[in-house]
């Protein structure tokens, strides 16, 4: 597209038209052509069988999940699934949630989570530190039997428990965790009464999914170019119009 010199904006910008997305060199007809055939076959496959290049169905991607994402519809959510998967060495983790209502299944966001080595504690290194940090770190890991209560009646008693000892201790930041888990009470005993009309294996069923999808995507392995890969196949967007279609 032409640089030209516009009056009404006064500054110098690429040439607005119909069937081009701003700077990008392919057609908004073919970037949804190839963002269609992206989705059944890796991308190195589809840039071989088209003649084109890696980038450009990484362009083409691009556009039609920006596309989606801000035009996507989320309507009410009744059931969301949460889980991680390790996508690169170093503890490199992407954190997946999907909406997992009965009818519905898809990918809601997804964001990346580096976890370090020295963040990582063990307990015989915490007793290094003062009192407060052991006391902490053993609520911490007493909190973990909540998810072990299958009714929600006895995981309500439990989570009452824990913050009322939370709240009798004097550190500040477990403190402020307490009462925002008291506010949030019945959202997360939720999660206890859906057990029964959800099941687990939605969710792995997913992961399951969202794997291939990694192994597929070929090229760079960057946080980005995975999250576009996810969105595209399992977000279930909705596609840009097109002035025509290629064949």
């Amino acid at each position: 597209m032409r640089r030209v010199d516009c009056r009404r904006c006064e500054a110098v910008v690429v040439e607005e038209v119909p069937w081009g997305d701003g700077k990008r060199s392919l057609t908004k007809a073919y970037m949804l052509f190839l963002a269609r055939w992206a989705s059944r076959l890796s991308w190195k496959e589809t840039a071989e069988a088209f003649r084109t290049s890696w980038d450009k169905v990484f362009d083409a991607v691009e556009h039609v999940v920006t596309w989606g994402l801000e035009h996507r519809v989320l309507g009410q959510i009744d059931a969301i699934g949460l889980d991680e998967i390790q996508y690169a060495k170093g503890h490199k983790y992407l954190t997946l949630v999907y909406q997992i209502d009965l009818g519905v299944t898809r990918l809601l966001w997804v964001g990346e989570e580096n976890l370090k080595i020295e963040q990582r504690f063990r307990l015989r290194e915490l007793l290094r530190y003062n009192l407060k940090t052991v006391r902490a770190y053993l609520l911490k890991e007493a909190f973990q039997q909540l998810w072990d209560y299958n009714s929600p009646a006895w995981a309500g008693k439990f989570l009452d428990e824990w913050c009322h000892q939370v709240l009798r201790s004097r550190i500040r930041p477990m403190k402020k965790i307490a009462r925002s888990l008291r506010q949030h009470r019945e959202l997360i005993l939720n999660y206890f009464r859906a057990q029964k009309l959800l099941s687990s294996g939605v969710v792995e069923g997913l992961n399951n999914k969202a794997k291939v999808i990694l192994r597929k995507s070929y090229g760079f392995r960057t946080f980005r170019v995975l999250e576009l890969a996810l969105y595209h196949t399992l977000g279930k967007l909705p596609e840009p119009e097109s002035t025509h279609d290629v064949f």
